[in-house]
């Protein structure tokens, strides 16, 4: 399978910028996911990839070979859209067949690539189906087949899972990641979800505004942001703005920070799992804080709580467990602490 370099890619409509230098390079195989919100530019640059539009300045990289100015039909580049994009007049075997035709293979070769990827997408018995009678995961493994016949050296996913339900999007998940390891294409991969991402992705370039933040595996992007956006985006934070006042990050009013070697203002974060909730005063924790439980969530496998500490809401989040101690409750007095490396400064 081909690799696939972003070179400089920039492309505006009326002025206004959809993306900005954008640097890319997408390894053979790998399962490449650009996450952020909508109107970040990530739909823009996959159609780029594919053709359908052109870059103002940067070149599209192959294998190699510039494919900047190389029509669609001729790039090896397969795509699956939000929406799907299937032929609502034509079967399940005859959508899926659609562009091995155009390619004017031979019909046995079609006759056995169709069925081939029917059998591997799970729509055995459907083949005869036309594609209006089919449930939305129906739909999104005929869009996928249809893609795979065809060969192509990159495969992009455009929120292909958006419009399915919860419980059937968690599973297409598992299905879809299995199925691009099983034949090691190279997958680019759009969304706007970020359990989808991280849980999908060999690695991740998350956007914001057309420019790419930060590029990493899910466990850097998470774990390690280098950017307040990225941080506030991926996962839930607690991050606050503060300022540098006598020795002292001081994030509010009431609520200060001692965290040394560092000058001018920046970002303090903390994730909540990150944050120890007690009833009785802890011995022994870096940072420590009193308040009290403005709001409490039970959500099944985890509680979430907010926790006023002075005029600074921090947010708390731990499993749930059989045996635990007698829950917090809302307006109840607690301690909230955690350690100095679970606390992250970010310049920007």
């Amino acid at each position: 399978m081909g690799r696939l370099v972003l070179d400089h890619i920039e492309k505006s409509y009326q002025g206004e910028p959809a993306c900005s230098d954008i640097c890319l390079q997408i390894e053979d195989g790998e399962f490449f996911t650009f996450l952020g919100p909508s109107g970040c530019g990530k739909t823009t640059i996959l159609r780029l990839i594919a053709g359908f539009i052109r870059p103002d300045r940067g070149r599209i990289l192959l294998r190699d070979k510039d494919i900047t100015r190389i029509p669609p039909e001729k790039r090896s580049i397969g795509m699956v859209f939000q929406n799907y994009a299937l032929f609502p007049f034509m079967t399940v075997f005859e959508n899926i067949q659609y562009g091995l035709k155009l390619q004017k293979k031979p019909a046995d070769d079609i006759l056995k690539k169709v069925n081939h990827y029917i059998e591997m997408v799970g729509l055995t018995g459907l083949e005869r189906r036309n594609t209006a009678q089919l449930s939305g995961g129906e739909q999104q493994r005929v869009a996928l087949a249809r893609s795979l016949a065809v060969e192509p050296q990159i495969l992009l996913l455009d929120e292909p899972l958006s419009n399915l339900d919860a419980r059937l999007r968690d599973r297409m998940r598992e299905e879809l990641k299995a199925l691009q390891k099983k034949l090691g294409i190279t997958t680019i991969f759009v969304t706007h979800d970020q359990k989808e991402a991280l849980t999908m992705s060999d690695r991740i370039a998350v956007f914001n505004k057309g420019v790419c933040i930060q590029t990493g595996t899910p466990e850097q992007v998470y774990m390690a942001p280098t950017h307040s956006f990225v941080a506030g985006f991926i996962g839930d934070i607690n991050l606050f703005a503060a300022d540098l006042s006598g020795g002292k990050w001081q994030i509010s009013d009431t609520v200060s920070i001692p965290v040394p070697g560092y000058m001018g203002r920046h970002f303090i974060c903390i994730r909540p799992q990150d944050i120890v909730l007690s009833q009785s005063k802890p011995t022994q924790m870096d940072y420590l804080f009193q308040g009290m439980v403005i709001e409490c969530r039970f959500n099944g496998m985890t509680s979430e709580y907010s926790v006023t500490a002075g005029d600074t809401v921090f947010k708390v989040c731990f499993v749930n467990r059989l045996k635990k101690t007698k829950p917090a409750m809302t307006g109840e007095m607690v301690w909230i602490g955690f350690a100095k490396d679970s606390l992250q400064v970010l310049e920007q």
